[in-house]
């Protein structure tokens, strides 16, 4: 498992080791996790709403930049 990754995931807001791992161990890379729809997101076990809706939050421009054009580093 890719530690900047885990890393990554731990850093966001209510996630916790678990959490990370278990988002990673669904989502193996950023990737995955960047094309997760809503309701793939909301199956991963231990997950609440607000999680969901950070995850929801990635960025899904090639990019590497959000929606106002910031740029998105993982």
């Amino acid at each position: 498992m890719d530690e900047s990754y885990l890393e990554w995931l731990r850093s966001l807001l209510g996630f916790s080791e678990a959490k990370a791992r278990a988002v990673a161990e669904r989502f193996p890379t950023f990737e995955h996790l960047r094309h997760a729809t809503a309701s793939e997101l909301a199956s991963v076990l231990g997950l609440t709403p607000a999680d969901v809706e950070t995850l929801s939050r990635t960025p899904r421009s090639v990019t590497g930049r959000d929606e106002a054009g910031h740029l998105f580093l993982c």
